[in-house]
């Protein structure tokens, strides 16, 4: 799953995806003008629940979805 976000001019990309190996989940959070930053997990539950954590802190932080669903 791959969530875009936005503030003003800045742009953001989160995703969350299996590693490599299969094993494990990563969660994915690439700045368009940055390196990203990968946190993994091998139990789905924390995953999602850090997930939802790091959404609500954009929100509150201004961040939102794209006005271009295209984005």
């Amino acid at each position: 799953m791959i969530w875009t976000f936005e503030r003003g001019s800045e742009r953001l990309r989160c995703e969350i995806r299996r590693d490599e190996d299969g094993q494990d989940y990563e969660f994915v959070v690439a700045p368009a003008d940055g390196p990203e930053r990968v946190e993994r997990f091998a139990d789905p539950a924390a995953l999602i629940a850090r997930s939802v954590e790091y959404f609500r802190i954009l929100m509150v932080d201004g961040w939102e979805a794209p006005s271009d669903p295209r984005v």
